[in-house]
């Protein structure tokens, strides 16, 4: 997986300082997420669960659950669990590799 960080155009000084800082350890970010995923099966995981298990900031995690989705690798399920504030939230899935074809 590559090293990406996207930077708003208007992001400020502080902001673009973190994304940068983050940069290395973009892709080992991202394949943990990935793997988590992979490992629930079917069961799917939702972005708290994925914190939670993985002991990630939701803006550490979000932002690699979302490159998955964009790359084609993670899916919605089509389901939701309610999560710790009792709000609905997204299961994600991992592509199988029979469902791309």
């Amino acid at each position: 997986m590559e090293n990406h960080v996207y930077i708003a155009k208007d992001a400020r000084g502080t902001s673009r300082w973190a994304a940068n800082r983050v940069m290395p350890k973009t892709g080992s970010i991202r394949a943990s997420v990935y793997e988590y995923i992979v490992r629930r099966g079917l069961d799917g995981a939702t972005d708290s669960e994925m914190q939670k298990a993985l002991h990630m900031a939701g803006d550490t995690q979000r932002p690699s659950r979302v490159k998955l989705l964009r790359d084609g690798l993670i899916i919605d399920s089509g389901t939701t669990r309610i999560n710790s504030n009792g709000n609905p939230a997204t299961v994600w899935r991992a592509i199988d590799r029979g469902m791309m074809f």
